[in-house]
């Protein structure tokens, strides 16, 4: 399943996220594990997540939860960003009614869809690093239909 891939795809084009690691190729990208970077980073982490209905096709629907984790040493730029990440995902997908857009996150391999999402806690500081470095953390609940 394609689905963290495809929800920091989502947030990288639709946000401008000052603290999201650059590649060597100066790329934004937001890491699937937590951030070793002492200056900054974005982190999509699995969080404990339960069935929520079964089909008699043996297709799924969950509730999935992500941890999302903001560094920066900037504290002001860590928690925009997490407030902007937050805002985004409370309440997908979204329709742009100036351009018929839908704002989802999507599967390349069609392997789920999302049903709805919704902010699960709010963005908080939770640590200042030895590196002066501040972290925030929420949590995010994907509903996904899982094929």
């Amino acid at each position: 399943m394609d689905f963290y891939e495809g929800l920091s795809e989502l947030l990288l084009s639709q946000l401008s996220l000052k603290s999201a690691l650059v590649d060597g190729k100066k790329r934004p990208y937001i890491t699937f594990e937590p951030i070793q970077d002492n200056e900054k980073g974005i982190a999509l982490l699995d969080a404990p997540s339960t069935p929520n209905l079964r089909y008699l096709d043996r297709s799924k629907s969950y509730d999935w939860m992500v941890q999302v984790m903001v560094k920066n040493k900037n504290q002001h730029h860590a928690m925009l960003d997490s407030h902007a990440i937050y805002e985004l995902c409370d309440n997908l997908p979204k329709l742009v009614t100036e351009t018929g857009e839908i704002i989802t996150v999507s599967s390349k391999n069609k392997s789920f869809e999302l049903i709805h999402s919704k902010g699960y806690t709010l963005p908080r500081m939770i640590d200042k690093t030895d590196t002066n470095a501040y972290i925030y953390s929420f949590l995010l609940k994907f509903e996904l239909y899982i094929k």
